[in-house]
């Protein structure tokens, strides 16, 4: 049980660093613009 929760937590964290850094990266793109193809086009 306790390996179960442990799980969860790495995937929620895992999902944050994600987010956080698709938002860092939008954002330097968007102060920054860069010529890299950009996966959401």
């Amino acid at each position: 049980m306790r390996h179960l929760l442990t799980n969860i937590k790495k995937t929620l964290s895992n999902k944050q660093f994600i987010l956080h850094f698709c938002n860092i990266s939008t954002y330097s793109l968007a102060i920054f613009p860069l010529p890299l193809p950009s996966p959401l086009s």
